[in-house]
């Protein structure tokens, strides 16, 4: 458990610290001073700044949406802007 939650291997240095203890006494003020957040948009997106302050989400093709995006770069065809969409993550 402590891959997925590193605080734990900084809060509790030793297994005997833990050994037959339940999940609420591992648990129990461990997270008091964190904040939780919600994600609500999972899709890769683009934001796009409109200059004026302000920016607006478009989420990106669903062929984009298979794997994590990692890296884009642009290039140039017949004076059209394209884009390239690369780098799969493998640890997902």
């Amino acid at each position: 458990m402590e891959r997925s939650l590193p605080v734990l291997k900084k809060h509790y240095l030793t297994y005997g610290e833990v050994a037959g203890k339940t999940v609420d006494f591992i648990f129990d003020d461990l997270f008091k001073n964190y904040t939780e957040l919600t994600a609500e948009v999972l899709s890769s997106s683009c934001f796009i700044n409109d200059a004026k302050g302000a920016f607006k989400r478009i989420d990106l093709p669903e062929e984009l949406q298979l794997a994590p995006v990692m890296s884009f770069t642009s290039f140039q065809n017949k004076g059209v802007t394209n884009y390239i969409a690369a780098g799969n993550f493998y640890g997902v």
